[in-house]
């Protein structure tokens, strides 16, 4: 026997989980690693940063936007309503 309200409820309480699990959840961010060894440490010279958000801003246009234009690199851009094909030769270079 079919309970007429019990898709609604089932569906509510499925709704109200996720959006608890939503707000209730920390937002995603990447734990720091452990360092590498003193001997790769050196060899590597990263810069350190402290704990954050940050704003990045791109030196060129990105890959979905590039018409051409640099001598030897053909334009990525894709055709309308196409997507970029990010394993092509021209967009891995």
């Amino acid at each position: 026997m079919n309970h007429p309200n019990l898709r609604r409820r089932t569906a509510l309480l499925a709704g109200a989980a996720l959006i608890t699990t939503a707000l209730v959840a920390p937002p995603g961010s990447a734990a720091p690693t452990a360092p590498p060894p003193a001997a790769e440490a050196t060899s590597m010279a990263l810069p350190t940063f402290a704990p954050g958000r940050y704003v990045v801003t791109l030196a060129d246009k990105p890959l979905a936007t590039y018409q051409g234009g640099v001598s030897g690199l053909k334009a990525t851009k894709p055709a309308k309503g196409r997507k970029v094909d990010v394993n092509s030769t021209d967009s891995q270079r």
